[in-house]
C-alpha cells in the first residue's frame, strides 16, 4: 500500500510502501526548498492590458456599490463572498499589472475619465474631484477609500495642472487668446507703431506680465521705452494726417497746419474760376427731385436754396473771391440748420456745398486739383482730431481719434477709411489696456529692500528683455502650435488620465 507525505503548501507526496524513512524525510525536506512552479504568465500586450485594467477599474466601483449594500442590509454571508471575489481577481490581476504598469495605470484612471464631462473642466478642483470619486466608490475599508481618494485627488489635479502648464508652453498666450486682426498689424506696421504680445494676443495672462514688468524696477525701463516709441509713431502720424512733420501735437503743431491749410485753400480759391455747369445743376436737380418726393411734408427751406442755386448757375462762371464767400455762407447755413434740428434742409446745404467745391476743382489746373485734393483731406484730420479733443499733452489718444472718427462716418467699419489717422483709429480700436494696472505695486516695491533686491532686479531686467526680443515677441504672440480650446481640454484630460497612474507609480501604491 503507497505511503504519503504532506507538505505545509498542500502538496502530496507519495512513496512505495516499506520506503526506508530517512528517504522520506530527505525527499520532503528537498521538496519543500523548491516551491511549487507557479503557471506561466501570457502577456496580453499594452492595448490589451489597458482594456483589462480599465474593466478592473470599473468592476471596483461596482463592487463597492454591492459591499455598501450589503453592509446596510446586514448581509455578511454577501461581504464575506464579496471579499473572496476580490481577493481572487487580485491576484489574477497583479501579474498584469507587474509586467504593464503603464498600460494598467493608465487604464486604472478611465472611470475618472469618464467622470471629467461632468465634473471637469480646465477647473483643477473639479479634476481633483473627477480622480477621486472613483477611488471613494471602490471596495475597501472607510479608511481605504478616503485614503486612495485622497492621494487619487491630489494626482488628478496635479496632472490637469500639468496639462495646462503645456497648453501654456504651447501657446503663451491662452488656446482662446482672441488674437487681433492681420488689418491692424498691418496698420501699426505702417505707422511704426509695435503692439507688444500682450496688444497683439489680448491675453490677461499677458497683460498682467506686461503690467508687472512695466511696474517693477529692473524691467520697467525697457517698457517705458517701448510704451513711449509707440506714443511717438502716434503723435509722428496725427502730425503727418494734416501735413505736419512733428511728434508733439500740442497747440503750436496745430496751430501751424490750420495756417498752412488755410493759406493753400486761400492760394487755390484765388486761381479758381468755377463753371457752374451741367454737374452743378445735376446736384441741383437731384437735391430738388428728393425734396419733391416728401409731397406735402416737402421744405420750403430746401426749395428757396434751389432758386438760389439756379440764379448761381445762370451767372456760368464765378470768381475765386466770390467762390469763397458763397461757400462760407452756405456751409454756415447748414450748421445752423443743423443745430436747429431741420438736418432736412442742413444736408441740401452740404449738397449744393459739395457740389460748388466739385466745380471750383475741376477749374483747376491737374497740379493745382492734386493739391486741392491733399489739402482737403489734411483739413478734414484736422477738424477730426480739433473736435473730438484727441490730443494732451502734446500726446494722441488712439482710442479717442477712433471715437471721433465713428462719430463721422461709417468708414472705420468698412475698411473705406484710409491714411495715416484711420491707422491711429484702428490701433485705438483693436489694442486695450489692462484692468487694474496698479494692483499690487506697493507690495511689489517693497520685495526688493532685502538684500535679494539686486538679483531680483537683474532678473527682470533678463526677462523683459528676452520678452520684448524679436523672438520672444513672436513666440509668446503665435506660440509653438495653435491647439485651439479643444486641444487645451484634451490635455487637461490627458493630463488627470496621466497623473493618477504616474502618482501611484512614484508612492508604490496601488
Amino acid at each position: 500500500m503507497p505511503m504519503y507525505a504532506e507538505l505545509h503548501d498542500g502538496r502530496r507526496l507519495e512513496f512505495p510502501d516499506g520506503t526506508d524513512p530517512s528517504v522520506i524525510q530527505g525527499t520532503v525536506k528537498k521538496m519543500m526548498a523548491q516551491p511549487e512552479a507557479k503557471p506561466s504568465f501570457e502577456d496580453p500586450g499594452a492595448l490589451k492590458a489597458g482594456l483589462i485594467s480599465a474593466g478592473r477599474a470599473t468592476d471596483q466601483v461596482v463592487k463597492g456599490a454591492q459591499q455598501a449594500w450589503y453592509a446596510a442590509t446586514g448581509n455578511q454571508q454577501g461581504l464575506d463572498r464579496l471579499s473572496e471575489e476580490v481577493a481572487d481577481n487580485e491576484a489574477a490581476y497583479k501579474p498584469l499589472a507587474d509586467a504593464r504598469p503603464i498600460a494598467t495605470g493608465i487604464g486604472g484612471a478611465a472611470p475618472a475619465l469618464a467622470l471629467f464631462p461632468f465634473t471637469g473642466g480646465t477647473s483643477l478642483l473639479k479634476a481633483g474631484i473627477s480622480a477621486a470619486t472613483p477611488s471613494l466608490l471602490s471596495y475597501g475599508t472607510p479608511e481605504e477609500r478616503l485614503k486612495r481618494g485622497a492621494m487619487d485627488g491630489a494626482f488628478g489635479a496635479t496632472g490637469a495642472a500639468a496639462g495646462k502648464l503645456l497648453s501654456r508652453v504651447l501657446k503663451p498666450a491662452g488656446a482662446a487668446a482672441p488674437a487681433v486682426s492681420d488689418e491692424v498689424l498691418e496698420a501699426a506696421a505702417r505707422i511704426g507703431y509695435k503692439p507688444t504680445p500682450a496688444q497683439i494676443t489680448q491675453s490677461p495672462f499677458l497683460g498682467n506680465l506686461e503690467n508687472f514688468f512695466a511696474k517693477n524696477p529692473g524691467s520697467s525701463g525697457a517698457m517705458q521705452n517701448v510704451a513711449k516709441g509707440n506714443q511717438t509713431a502716434l503723435n509722428t502720424a496725427g502730425a503727418r494726417a494734416m501735413g505736419e512733420a512733428s511728434s508733439d501735437l500740442g497747440e503750436g503743431t496745430f496751430a501751424a497746419a490750420k495756417s498752412r491749410i488755410g493759406g493753400e485753400f486761400d492760394r487755390l480759391s484765388a486761381v479758381t474760376k468755377p463753371q457752374l455747369g451741367d454737374d452743378f445743376l445735376t446736384a441741383l436737380g437731384q437735391i430738388d427731385a428728393a425734396n419733391k418726393a416728401r409731397g406735402p411734408f416737402a421744405n420750403k427751406g430746401v426749395d428757396g436754396l434751389i432758386d438760389k442755386g439756379l440764379d448761381l448757375a445762370a451767372q456760368g462762371n464765378v470768381t475765386g473771391k466770390a467762390y469763397k464767400e458763397i461757400r462760407t455762407e452756405l456751409a454756415n447755413q447748414a450748421q445752423t440748420a443743423f443745430r436747429g434740428g431741420d438736418a432736412t434742409t442742413g444736408q441740401a446745404y452740404k449738397s449744393v456745398v459739395s457740389a460748388l467745391d466739385d466745380a471750383a476743382k475741376n477749374s483747376l489746373s491737374k497740379t493745382d486739383r492734386g493739391a486741392w485734393d491733399v489739402a482737403r483731406k489734411q483739413w478734414g484730420a484736422y477738424k477730426t482730431m480739433t473736435k473730438g479733443n484727441v490730443a494732451e499733452a502734446g500726446d494722441l489718444s488712439a482710442a479717442r481719434v477712433a471715437s471721433s472718427m465713428r462719430r463721422g462716418s461709417d468708414g472705420l467699419r468698412t475698411g473705406a477709411a484710409q491714411g495715416d489717422l484711420a491707422d491711429v483709429a484702428r490701433i485705438g480700436e483693436a489694442f486695450k489696456g489692462v484692468q487694474n494696472p496698479n494692483s499690487g505695486n506697493l507690495v511689489n516695491q517693497l520685495a526688493y529692500q532685502n538684500m535679494f533686491g539686486p538679483f531680483m532686479m537683474a532678473g527682470n531686467k533678463a526677462a523683459s528683455a528676452a520678452y520684448l526680443s524679436p523672438l520672444g515677441t513672436k513666440y509668446f504672440s503665435k506660440g509653438l502650435a495653435d491647439i485651439g480650446p479643444v486641444g487645451n481640454g484634451l490635455l487637461g484630460r490627458a493630463g488627470l488620465q496621466l497623473g493618477v497612474p504616474a502618482g501611484r507609480g512614484l508612492l508604490g501604491a496601488e
